[in-house]
C-alpha cells in the first residue's frame, strides 16, 4: 500500500473559520483561527479521525518535536478547541481510502475572546438585518474580519514560522 502524507498546514491565507454557524474548511489546507490562547501562538491539533491511535502516534512522532511542539487531541480535553464534526477535510478518508493518513491542524490565537464574541453577534444581527446601511454594514464586516485575522507583520510572521516548522519536521522523516 502507498503510504501518502497528508498534511493540513497552517499557510498565509484568508480566514477559514468565521462564520457563527458553522465550520467551513479546505480540502488540502487548513487554518483554523481560534480564541483561545495568545494571539499568533498556534495550537497543533491532531486532524485524524477520533480513535485513531496509529495516525496520532505518526502525528505525535512527526510534529511532537520531542515535547516541545505537543500535537494535543480535541476529543481528550488536551485541546483548547472544543469538538467539532462535518469537518471537511475528513473526505480524504472517503477519497484516498488506500492512504495513511496523518493530519494536523494548526489552530492560531487572533483577538481576544469578548472581541471574537462581538463581531460574530455583530455578523449575525448583519444577517438578519439585510437592509442596513451600507457603512455599518461594512464596518462589520471589517469587525469580523479583524476579530479572525490580525493583519500585523508581527503576527502574520508568527503564524508563517510555525506552519513553517511543523512543514519541515513533516519533511525532515
Amino acid at each position: 500500500m502507498e503510504k501518502i502524507r497528508v498534511s493540513m498546514q497552517a499557510l498565509l491565507s484568508t480566514p477559514i473559520r468565521f462564520s457563527a454557524a458553522n465550520v467551513v474548511g479546505a480540502p488540502n489546507i487548513y487554518r483554523r483561527n481560534q480564541v483561545w490562547g495568545k494571539s499568533g501562538a498556534c495550537e497543533r491539533i491532531f486532524a485524524g479521525k477520533s480513535g485513531d491511535a496509529a495516525a496520532l502516534a505518526r502525528a505525535r512522532e512527526w510534529w511532537g518535536g520531542k515535547g516541545a511542539t505537543p500535537v494535543k487531541i480535541v476529543d481528550d480535553g488536551t485541546s483548547v478547541s472544543a469538538p467539532a464534526t462535518g469537518l471537511i477535510w475528513h473526505i480524504i478518508y472517503e477519497e484516498c481510502p488506500q492512504a495513511e493518513i496523518t493530519p494536523l491542524c494548526l489552530e492560531c490565537g487572533t483577538q481576544p475572546t469578548m472581541q471574537v464574541l462581538k463581531a460574530l453577534r455583530a455578523e449575525q444581527w448583519l444577517t438578519l438585518h439585510p437592509d442596513a446601511p451600507v457603512a455599518q454594514a461594512a464596518g462589520i464586516k471589517r469587525g469580523l474580519r479583524d476579530a479572525f485575522y490580525v493583519d500585523t507583520a508581527a503576527w502574520k510572521e508568527k503564524i508563517v514560522d510555525q506552519a513553517r516548522q511543523a512543514m519541515l519536521q513533516a519533511l525532515s522523516l
